[in-house]
């Protein structure tokens, strides 16, 4: 790889509007829902559909506050110590759709409940979203009670609005970045053939496992990724330290270290027998600033402006990271 080379094209772009939910469902060509995009708006803050509705606007929280603060939860939590492992790896069954200019949640595309996109003004509460305290917008005690009766956990919708204001994480490099409910950064993406050649690893380990490790595909849609890209080699992504993608600059300030939710399938909500941690460990550990190997998957964007992000739009690579990304197996 080197500077000004197109690496790839965007293949995938998909939005997530509520936090550990589903992919955004639209209306296809075919009149069917589909959460696949065929474009979206690339801003500093993150991926939103032409229609507005805006990557991580939305997240769960207790119902409850500890200490007066509202705590977010996702598929890595699990209702209480009875709970099977990441119980509310649930959440995934929770499919946002928009049709008619409206958004709905659905519990398997069924039993749909309105998300007015304009409650914007409502009760703020503080919530907690990993080192940061923020104020967000309540939305109502009926989108409350509808998730809360599938969840079987009581819950609360928040939306990021209002007083609302939070940074990009500024742990590896400053930027004006501003988020909504993501984890640390606006934008995750990897390419497909990342994707595939942990499978073929994960196929070889379970052979040779003797029976202790039971195969099962890992499909893209488990890293819950804003975009995915196609048309370079596997890991090439780390590679990257600027780049361009539809005409914006962005930089990567660090890989995407994984917690378990990609072991969740994200239509059913069940735990695949293979943890792909268990296999990225095998060759992509990496040691973050806290001293901690972990494994990676992945990186994470800053876009340095915005624009219009399409699928077939390249790639670039602007600066390769120096020293190069160190990273391995056990």
């Amino acid at each position: 790889m080197t500077p000004e080379q197109i690496v790839g094209r965007v293949t995938d772009l998909r939005v997530k509007p509520v936090k550990s939910c589903g992919d955004l469902e639209v209306v296809g060509h075919d009149g069917h829902m589909t959460p696949a995009l065929e474009s979206a708006r690339l801003t500093m803050s993150g991926l939103e559909t032409m229609d507005g509705v805006k990557d991580h606007w939305f997240m769960f929280v207790q119902a409850e506050p500890v200490k007066g603060v509202y705590q977010k939860i996702t598929q890595r939590d699990k209702r209480d110590n009875t709970d099977r492992p990441q119980g509310l790896a649930d959440l995934a069954r929770i499919k946002p759709q928009f049709a008619f200019g409206n958004l709905y949640l659905s519990w398997e595309r069924r039993d749909h409940i309105l998300v007015p996109l304009d409650d914007d003004n409502g009760k703020e509460i503080p919530v907690q979203i990993w080192d940061d305290l923020c104020l967000g917008v309540d939305q109502g005690n009926a989108i409350a009670q509808w998730a809360s009766d599938h969840l079987n956990y009581k819950v609360r919708l928040v939306k990021a609005a209002g007083s609302f204001f939070r940074k990009a994480s500024q742990s590896y490099m400053p930027s004006e970045n501003l988020l909504r409910f993501q984890d640390g950064y606006p934008i995750h993406w990897f390419p497909h053939e990342s994707v595939s050649e942990l499978n073929e690893r994960a196929q070889v380990l379970a052979e040779e496992s003797k029976g202790k490790l039971t195969y099962s595909e890992t499909l893209r849609e488990s890293f819950r990724p804003q975009f995915v890209a196609e048309g370079m080699p596997a890991q090439s992504e780390h590679q990257i330290f600027k780049g361009m993608v539809a005409g914006v600059l962005f930089v990567q300030p660090k890989p995407c270290d994984r917690c378990p939710m990609p072991r969740v399938n994200q239509e059913t909500g069940q735990l695949n027998p293979l943890d792909p941690n268990t296999v990225l460990s095998t060759y992509k550990l990496w040691q973050n600033k806290r001293g901690q190997h972990k494994p990676i998957f992945g990186e994470n964007i800053n876009p340095l402006g915005t624009g219009s992000i399409t699928l077939g739009d390249e790639i670039v690579a602007k600066e390769l990271r120096n020293p190069p990304l160190v990273y391995g197996g056990r």
